[in-house]
């Protein structure tokens, strides 16, 4: 079969008037931006604790992400400057789902989140934790049959392990303060 060469053009932004400004939407989202998009709302879903180590909730997990999502497709596919949007505003006035519908591959997104957030489950699911453990209790015991199991063998690991003990207690010991010698001052 003969091959042709494409001469394809970038699809055009659509446009909309909106509260008497000009909206500009790109009308897909590139393969890029729909890699930064998900990956902000993977790690921001799957994210364990906050920057001052605070453990999240499923619920603001997942409000977070869905944020970063929409906030993300406002800044990368349109002309709307997102410092200091107010986000309840633009649910509020339908700005949101305006936005939304001029973006052909919208739904793609929606479909892409719930086949990586299943991914991500089956990941942790107790099967495959098994079977990762498996795989290292496998890779110890492989290990452990090259160990030297002759009594100097055995005599050098007890060393060495009652040196590494000795090292922890050395470095992970707490030690009492001296009580202070000063005198306090009396009034």
């Amino acid at each position: 079969m003969e091959k042709i060469t494409l001469n394809l053009a970038q699809p055009e932004q659509e446009e909309f008037s909106f509260n008497k400004q000009l909206i500009k939407v790109d009308p897909y989202i590139t393969v890029g931006n729909k890699y930064i998009l998900l990956s902000n709302y993977m790690e921001g879903l799957f994210k364990e604790s906050d920057e001052e180590g605070n453990v999240l909730d499923v619920t603001g997990k997942y409000i977070t992400s869905e944020h970063a999502l929409i906030l993300g497709i406002l800044d990368l596919c349109t002309n709307i400057n997102i410092e200091n949007l107010d986000l309840d505003i633009v649910f509020a006035t339908g700005l949101w789902d305006e936005v939304k519908s001029h973006i052909k591959n919208y739904n793609d997104i929606r479909s892409d989140i719930a086949r990586l957030v299943s991914q991500h489950n089956q990941d942790a699911s107790v099967g495959v934790v098994l079977d990762k453990i498996s795989e290292k209790i496998s890779a110890t015991l492989d290990k452990l049959s090259e160990l030297d199991i002759s009594e100097e063998g055995i005599a050098k690991l007890f060393k060495e392990f009652n040196r590494v003990v000795d090292d922890a207690d050395k470095k992970y010991t707490m030690k009492p303060k001296a009580p202070s010698t000063r005198k306090k001052k009396t009034e």
